[in-house]
C-alpha cells in the first residue's frame, strides 16, 4: 500500500511540473519579477556494459541574483545493459556474502521525479547536479546466470524483472532504478545549452524464484560519462523593474 501512495504522489508531482500553474509574476510597475526557468534536455550516457538515454523536463527557480537555481524535474530513462553482474541487494545480505546474478541483456524503462541544483559560474557556464527521488520502472523479463556462495542454485538460469518502485533512501537501501548527474552546462546561446559530466546509475531487479537465504533482489551500480543537448524558452532572470534588461548573474 505504501508503494501505491508513493507512485500516486510521483504521478501528481509530474503532472504539476509538466502542466504548471501560472508563473509567479507581477505586472505592477517597479515590482520584482521572479521568472521560472524551464528546460527540455536529451542526454546519452555510456559506462561499463551500460548505455542510458534520457529525456527530462525541469522547472527551476532563481535566487541570489540568479546565481543559484533549484527546482524539480521529471526524467524518463531507458537503460540497456549486457553481461552485467548484479549482487545481492540490501537488506537481504547475510554476513556480507554476495551472490552474483550475471545478466545476458536487459532493457529497463524508468521515470523519476528529480531534485536539481545549479550554480552559475560564468554567464556562459553553470555547474550543477540532479538526483532522482521517486518514480516507477518497467520492462520485459530477462535471463541471467546465478552463482551462489552456497551449493544450491549454483550456475542456474533465472528469470529477472526490474523492480517497480524507485525510491532514493540516500544509502544502500534504495529501491528500483535511479540516475543522478553531476555536470557542467555551457550556453552557446540563451536558448540552447550543452551539458557534460558524470552520472551514477543504480539498477535493481528481482528474480521470479526465491534463492539462497530467501533473496530475490539484486543490484548493480555504474559510473558513466554523459553528454546532453538542452533547450529553454528563455534563461531565468530576476528583473528589478518591468522592461529592464535581464541580469544573468554571470561574474
Amino acid at each position: 500500500m505504501k508503494k501505491c501512495y508513493l507512485l500516486l504522489f510521483f504521478a501528481f508531482m509530474s503532472i504539476q511540473l509538466i502542466f504548471p500553474a501560472t508563473d509567479v509574476d507581477s505586472t505592477k510597475k517597479g515590482a520584482k519579477v521572479w521568472k521560472e526557468n524551464h528546460y527540455l534536455d536529451l542526454s546519452i550516457g555510456l559506462g561499463d556494459n551500460v548505455l542510458v538515454t534520457s529525456c527530462q523536463w525541469d522547472k527551476l527557480f532563481a535566487v541570489a541574483r540568479d546565481r543559484i537555481k533549484f527546482g524539480f524535474g521529471v526524467r524518463m530513462n531507458v537503460a540497456n545493459y549486457w553481461n552485467k553482474s548484479f549482487f545481492t541487494a540490501p537488506p537481504q545480505r547475510v554476513n556480507n556474502m554476495l551472490d552474483t546474478l550475471t545478466m545476458d541483456h536487459q532493457t529497463v524503462y524508468f521515470c523519476n521525479l528529480q531534485f536539481i541544483l545549479d550554480l552559475t559560474i560564468f554567464r556562459w557556464m553553470d555547474a550543477g547536479m540532479n538526483i532522482d527521488l521517486v518514480g516507477a520502472s518497467w520492462g520485459p523479463k530477462a535471463e541471467g546466470s546465478y552463482y551462489s556462495y552456497s551449493t544450491g542454485n549454483n550456475g542456474s538460469r533465472q528469470n529477472v524483472s526490474p523492480e517497480t518502485l524507485n525510491l532514493m533512501l540516500f544509502g544502500h537501501n534504495d529501491f528500483g532504478n535511479l540516475n543522478s548527474q553531476f555536470y557542467l552546462r555551457f550556453w552557446p546561446s540563451d536558448n540552447v545549452c550543452i551539458k557534460a559530466g558524470m552520472s551514477l546509475s543504480t539498477f535493481i531487479s528481482h528474480t521470479d524464484n526465491i534463492l539462497t537465504n530467501g533473496n530475490t533482489r539484486f543490484n548493480a551500480g555504474s559510473y558513466m560519462g554523459f553528454i546532453s543537448l538542452g533547450w529553454t524558452p528563455g534563461r531565468s532572470m530576476i528583473e528589478k523593474r518591468i522592461g529592464t534588461s535581464p541580469n544573468y548573474g554571470g561574474f
